[in-house]
C-alpha cells in the first residue's frame, strides 16, 4: 500500500507541474518528481 502512496504523490506532484494552479511547483517538488519516476521504472522494467 505505500507504494501505491508514492506513486500517487507523484502524480499530484506532475499534476501541480502540469495545470494551472495558484502556486507553481518549487524546484524540490520537481525533483523529487523526476527521482520518483526514476524509481519507479526502474523497478517496473
Amino acid at each position: 500500500m505505500a507504494q501505491w502512496r508514492f506513486v500517487q504523490h507523484l502524480g499530484d506532484l506532475r499534476n501541480k507541474c502540469d495545470h494551472k494552479k495558484q502556486a507553481e511547483p518549487t524546484k524540490e517538488e520537481v525533483l523529487v518528481l523526476i527521482e520518483g519516476v526514476r524509481k519507479i521504472t526502474k523497478t517496473l522494467i
